[in-house]
C-alpha cells in the first residue's frame, strides 16, 4: 500500500506546499515513523468533525481539521504520532471492545429472559462491560501519549515531551467543537474513561522527563517556531 497524504479540494503535488499538516507528516514518513498504509487528510470545510483530529482506527486514516495548522511543528508530530500509536494498538484494543461487547450481549440475553434472577445476573454483566471498557481507553489513551513522546524525545530529541504534549492538548481542547459534549454523554453511558490532560501531562513527565514539575512550565518545540509563519 501506498502512503497517502490528502488535503481535500487541491492537487496532490500543490500539498506539500500548501499545507504544514501535510509537510510534518511527510517527514514523518521519510523517518519510517508512520506506517506506509496510513492516510492522512486535512478537511477544509468543519461539517462532520465533532473533533479537532479524527482517526478510523480500520481504515488507517487520520483526519484533521483546517485549524489544526495553527499547532507549531512539534505539536503536529506529537498529535499525529499520538493518533498513530492508536492505530498500532487498534488490535489489542479491539480484544477489550470485543470482551465489552461480550459482556453487553450476555446482560442483554438475561434481561430478555425477564425473571429476577436472570435480571439480578444481568446487572454486574452490565457494570463489568463498562469498567472493561471504561479501562480500555483510559489505558491506551495513555500509551498512545508515551509512544509518541518517546519519539519525540528520541528521534526529535525534545528534552521535555511533556512539555510539547501540554501546549499541544490545551490547543486540541480549545478547537474542539460544541458537538463532542452531546457525543461524550453516550461514550461515559457505556463507560468511555478518557484521562485528563494534567494526567496525561504528569504520566509523560514521569516517565519520559524525569522532571514531574515539568507539567507548569511553558512548551517550547524543537523548531521555535510555527509553519507558516
Amino acid at each position: 500500500m501506498r502512503w497517502v497524504v490528502e488535503l481535500e479540494g487541491q492537487p496532490e503535488d500543490e500539498i506539500e506546499s500548501a499545507d504544514p499538516i501535510a509537510m510534518v507528516a511527510g517527514n514523518l514518513r521519510d523517518r519510517g515513523l508512520i506506517g506506509p498504509d496510513v492516510q492522512i487528510r486535512t478537511r477544509e470545510e468543519d461539517s462532520g468533525l465533532i473533533l479537532p483530529i479524527s482517526t478510523n482506527l480500520q481504515t488507517k486514516r487520520i483526519t484533521f481539521s483546517r485549524d489544526m495548522r495553527a499547532l507549531c511543528e512539534d505539536e503536529l508530530r506529537f498529535c499525529i504520532l499520538h493518533e498513530n500509536a492508536h492505530i498500532q494498538l487498534s488490535r489489542r484494543f479491539s480484544i477489550f471492545v470485543c470482551l465489552a461487547i461480550l459482556l453487553w450481549i450476555v446482560a442483554l440475553i438475561l434481561l430478555l429472559r425477564g425473571d429476577a434472577f436472570s435480571v439480578l445476573g444481568a446487572i454486574p454483566m452490565l457494570f463489568l462491560g463498562r469498567m472493561v471498557y471504561g479501562s480500555a481507553t483510559y489505558r491506551f489513551e495513555l500509551k498512545a501519549d508515551y509512544r509518541a513522546g518517546h519519539l519525540m524525545k528520541s528521534e526529535f530529541h525534545v528534552m521535555h515531551p511533556s512539555m510539547v504534549a501540554k501546549s499541544a492538548l490545551s490547543h486540541v481542547r480549545e478547537l474542539k467543537s460544541d458537538k463532542r459534549s452531546r457525543a461524550e454523554k453516550f461514550l461515559r453511558i457505556i463507560g468511555y474513561k478518557h484521562p485528563k490532560d494534567e494526567v496525561r501531562v504528569t504520566g509523560i513527565a514521569a516517565r519520559l522527563d524525569g522532571d514531574v514539575c515539568a507539567v507548569g512550565t511553558t512548551a517550547t518545540d524543537s523548531g521555535g517556531q510555527r509553519i507558516g509563519e
